[in-house]
C-alpha cells in the first residue's frame, strides 16, 4: 500500500516538475502564434482587446509554472554520497530549471506585450 502511494506521489511530482519546465515556453509560443493568427481579425473589426486577453492568459499560465516549480523545490533533495560530494538528483535540477525557465519566459511575455499597448497591430 505504501509503495502504491509513493508511485502515485512520484507520478504527480514528475507531472508538476514537467509543468514547471514546459508550461511557460508553451504559453509564450501559444501567445505568439495565436496573436499572430488573429491580427487580421483584430484589424478588420477593431477588437484589439483579444490580443491583450491572450497575452494575459499566457502570463497567468507562465506564472502558474513558476509557482509550481517553486512549490516543488522544497520537496526535492540534493543527496550527498559517502564522501560528502553532491550527487545530481534530477528533481533538484529540474525544479531549478523550471524556476529559471518560467522566470525567463515571464519576462519575454511581458516584453512582447508592451508594444501591443503602444503600437497598433495594423501598422
Amino acid at each position: 500500500m505504501a509503495r502504491e502511494a509513493l508511485r502515485e506521489d512520484s507520478a504527480a511530482r514528475v507531472a508538476a516538475l514537467m509543468w514547471g519546465v514546459f508550461a511557460a515556453p508553451f504559453a509564450w509560443a501559444a501567445d505568439e502564434g495565436i496573436s499572430y493568427a488573429i491580427v487580421p481579425h483584430a484589424c478588420s473589426t477593431g477588437a484589439f482587446f483579444w490580443l491583450h486577453v491572450i497575452t494575459a492568459f499566457a502570463l497567468v499560465l507562465a506564472i502558474s509554472a513558476l509557482v509550481v516549480a517553486l512549490l516543488e523545490l522544497p520537496r526535492t533533495s540534493h543527496p550527498r554520497d559517502e564522501n560528502g560530494a553532491a550527487n545530481g538528483d534530477w528533481t533538484w535540477w529540474t525544479a531549478r530549471f523550471g524556476i529559471a525557465s518560467s522566470a525567463w519566459f515571464i519576462v519575454v511575455i511581458v516584453a512582447q506585450a508592451v508594444p501591443r499597448f503602444i503600437l497598433s497591430p495594423c501598422d
